[in-house]
């Protein structure tokens, strides 16, 4: 039996350097399952570099969270438009 579930992936990398020396400072992942659940993972690679320009960095997490807050919006606005559809299909059926 095939079962299949709907995510919605937002990944993002925090980088600093300049185009010889990039570093990598921070992943953030989060995902939206289809039942509603939320993951929300964000990984500080390197923290001395982190640190050093936390506030900078704080921002960037922000403007992440922010977009996936948008995405989850987006996502609930198309479910409920979906499931009225659906019910005023049914309706017309009956």
């Amino acid at each position: 039996m095939l079962e299949m579930t709907k995510k919605i992936i937002l990944s993002g990398t925090i980088k600093t350097g300049t185009e010889t020396d990039i570093k990598q400072v921070m992943y953030c992942n989060s995902s939206l399952s289809e039942d509603g659940g939320i993951s929300i993972t964000k990984t500080i690679k390197d923290s001395s570099v982190y640190y050093a320009d936390k506030a900078t960095y704080d921002e960037e997490v922000a403007e992440f969270d922010n977009k996936f807050d948008e995405l989850v919006r987006t996502a609930y606005v198309e479910k409920e438009t979906n499931e009225t559809e659906q019910k005023t299909e049914e309706n017309k059926e009956e």
